[in-house]
C-alpha cells in the first residue's frame, strides 16, 4: 500500500515537473521570438 501512494507521489512530482518545464521552454521560445523580431527591425 505504501508503494501505490510513494507511486502516486512520484507521478503527481513527475507532472508537477514536466508543467514547470514546458512553461520554462514556452518562456525560452517566446524570449527568442522577441529576439528576432528586433532584429529584424
Amino acid at each position: 500500500y505504501q508503494l501505490h501512494l510513494k507511486k502516486r507521489i512520484g507521478n503527481v512530482e513527475l507532472k508537477k515537473l514536466g508543467s514547470k518545464i514546458t512553461k520554462l521552454k514556452k518562456g525560452i521560445e517566446s524570449k527568442e521570438k522577441d529576439i528576432q523580431r528586433l532584429r529584424e527591425r
